[in-house]
């Protein structure tokens, strides 16, 4: 990626606030990810050999898939999150992909 051809358009101050915002939020993800693991974990080990209604089954089913997907898409929300993170560190945070200097809500 090529240097932007025109001045950040965001101020230091800016660009501090951001980063402990992502920051923040980057703690509250790893969180979810680490309660939604341990939850999914339990419902793993929660098999009594079939001693259970199938209702009860289709129950158990259907958390597993949700903490399953609460997990993906917060692994993807903390991805994106990391990239941020990066950008800030490495200057070219709210630069779009084609340095235009375009920025987050301005394209």
């Amino acid at each position: 990626m090529t240097e932007p051809t025109s001045a950040n358009p965001y101020d230091v101050a800016f660009i501090a606030a951001q980063k402990e915002r992502l920051l923040a939020e980057r703690a509250q993800m790893q969180q979810e990810i680490a309660n939604d693991s341990e939850e999914l974990k339990a419902w793993m080990g929660d098999t009594d050999g079939g001693d259970t209604y199938m209702s009860e089954d289709a129950t158990a089913l259907t958390e597993r898939e949700l903490d399953m997907t609460l997990i993906n898409n917060a692994q993807t929300m903390l991805r994106d999150i990391e990239d941020a993170l990066a950008a800030i560190d490495a200057g070219t945070y709210g630069w779009d992909g084609d340095d235009r200097g375009a920025g987050w809500g301005r394209a």
